[in-house]
């Protein structure tokens, strides 16, 4: 099976500060995050936008607006699942 994992440096989400050191991807082979990629916090489900370094900065509406459709469904779908497992961990 292979590792969907890539290591990031040390960052925060801008919305919970939850640590983050690493980005993970569901769709595909492609794990390793560039700037203008989403971000979903494992903690609190809120959608981020990678920088060029790396950090995270919280999505806005022009990030959201150039979204497909398919996307936003795959998103809402992901930011639901992740809210069940947190809530099942509490």
């Amino acid at each position: 099976m292979k590792d969907n994992t890539y290591r990031t440096p040390l960052t925060s989400c801008p919305q919970c500060r939850h640590a983050i050191d690493s980005a993970g991807e569901w769709m595909g082979d492609n794990v390793k995050p560039k700037a203008g990629d989403f971000s979903i916090c494992i903690r609190c489900a809120g959608i981020n936008v990678f920088n060029a370094d790396l950090s995270l900065r919280m999505a806005v509406g022009r990030d959201l607006d150039g979204m497909t459709e398919q996307d936003r469904r795959m998103i809402n779908r992901a930011r639901q699942l992740l809210r069940q497992m947190n809530r099942k961990e509490n």
